[in-house]
């Protein structure tokens, strides 16, 4: 797929973190650092803004001018999502919820811009989890792009069924925004499972053509590299089930021939 971009997870293990990065610069990888929050930790008040502030403000001046973008968690909008609600609409959110989700994304993002001001900012979602986007633009958030993470089986984003005779022009809604566009992960529904890495390949293959208008898409992930813990890996911590998203198996062979193997978490290319 001819990729030049990884995209890897800050750990509190930092020399991991150190290495990874100056690593992926020694083999002309450009970076994408993603930055948790611990939501489940936190609590709603000023401290929600202020560790996030601090915590990207620190790991921001740390890598200052190594990082071309920073991923703010991970689709923040899913954990304020009302139960099964499809996301389009302001409706679909818990308030509470969201409160949170602000209030760490808007310190993160500060944190960001004071730390290493020519870094992106890259927010993520996935499905049709696009009205938490129409909020942070009420609300103020300050970012430059938006990243979709995409299990699917359309590949057309401007097309996609989500009931019976109702469909949703998903592409026309995210360029809406006028931010950048990144598919930051793609697989196949639960990958290769059952033993079928074949037709996982071909949708690793065909996927990154899904935003069909020349130009939509800044660049492409597909999800994820290997998910078993190596001496080079720095990804989000897996579950077992989620060994059947990876492309390359623990023998070292790639579920597509035509990606380049390469000791680092997540690929992309642009």
């Amino acid at each position: 797929m001819g990729a030049n971009w990884i995209r890897t997870n800050f750990d509190e293990n930092v020399p991991k973190t150190d290495k990874i990065v100056n690593e992926s610069r020694r083999a002309n990888l450009r970076i994408m650092l993603v930055i948790d929050p611990l939501l489940h930790k936190q609590t709603y008040s000023k401290e929600t803004y202020k560790t996030a502030y601090e915590q990207a403000r620190w790991i921001a001046e740390r890598y200052r001018g190594k990082i071309e973008y920073y991923q703010l968690g991970n689709e923040l909008g899913s954990t304020a999502l009302k139960g099964n609600w499809d996301g389009r609409t302001e409706e679909s959110y818990d308030p509470e919820k969201y409160k949170l989700v602000l209030a760490w994304v808007k310190g993160a993002s500060a944190g960001i811009r004071l730390g290493d001001p020519d870094a992106k900012i890259l927010i993520t979602d996935q499905w049709l989890h696009t009205g938490v986007f129409d909020m942070f633009a009420r609300d103020g958030v300050d970012y430059d792009a938006i990243g979709w993470d995409w299990y699917n089986p359309f590949y057309d984003l401007t097309h996609i069924k989500y009931s019976e005779g109702e469909y949703f022009n998903l592409l026309e809604k995210l360029q809406s925004f006028k931010k950048e566009l990144w598919i930051t992960e793609a697989n196949r529904d639960h990958g290769s499972f059952p033993n079928n890495e074949k037709d996982q390949a071909e949708y690793i293959e065909v996927s990154p053509n899904m935003c069909t208008a020349p130009g939509s898409l800044k660049g492409f992930s597909s999800m994820n590299l290997w998910t078993s813990r190596r001496k080079w890996m720095i990804i989000t911590e897996v579950g077992a089930s989620s060994n059947s998203y990876r492309i390359i198996n623990k023998n070292g062979i790639s579920a597509s021939q035509s990606l380049p193997i390469l000791p680092c978490g997540e690929l992309l290319r642009n």
